[in-house]
């Protein structure tokens, strides 16, 4: 089973906590793996109508307790939606997924900014979880990612997985 470890790494651009510090923000990677077994919450129009969302490749990504990568789902232009979150794979001594009664993170990536998303999700493996009310949310980092140019359309034919800001390339 193919399963992404990403962490996030935020850090003060100035360490002095009395000035108006900026933030840096390595962007999560969205999650491209199935290890054939999985939780899925359903989010409806109510739940994602409540975030901020503006950039045209705005995504969640869901994580466990010890930072690992185990879902991601598209958000942007959805009136609702569903993330699915990957369980471990029995078959393999790896840990490649969410293990049963994990507290699972989940995160809105928009842009150039991460925003925690307060959810109350446990990993029940083959369950489904419904977000029906508004969401709650904090800005976990902000700005100053590097733009990497490319075509951000997945369904185009030169689209470029590693690109974060569409350049007008996509055919």
């Amino acid at each position: 089973a193919l399963a992404l470890s990403s962490e996030l790494n935020c850090s003060d651009s100035d360490s002095d906590s009395d000035s108006d510090s900026s933030s840096s923000c390595e962007l999560p990677v969205k999650y491209t793996g199935n290890t054939g077994g999985n939780m899925t919450v359903m989010i409806t129009s109510t739940a994602i109508n409540s975030l901020p969302i503006s950039n045209p490749n705005a995504y969640l990504v869901a994580y466990t307790p010890n930072n690992l990568l185990v879902g991601s789902s598209d958000v942007y232009g959805i009136t609702q939606g569903s993330l699915a979150i990957w369980g471990d794979d029995s078959f393999t001594t790896e840990i490649d997924g969410a293990s049963a009664d994990e507290s699972i993170s989940v995160q809105l990536v928009d842009g150039t900014s991460v925003y925690d998303l307060e959810l109350d999700i446990t990993f029940v493996l083959n369950s489904i979880n419904a977000l029906v009310s508004p969401i709650n949310y904090s800005v976990f980092c902000e700005g100053d990612a590097i733009p990497i140019f490319g075509c951000t359309d997945e369904l185009a034919c030169n689209y470029d997985l590693g690109a974060n800001t569409d350049d007008g390339s996509c055919e």
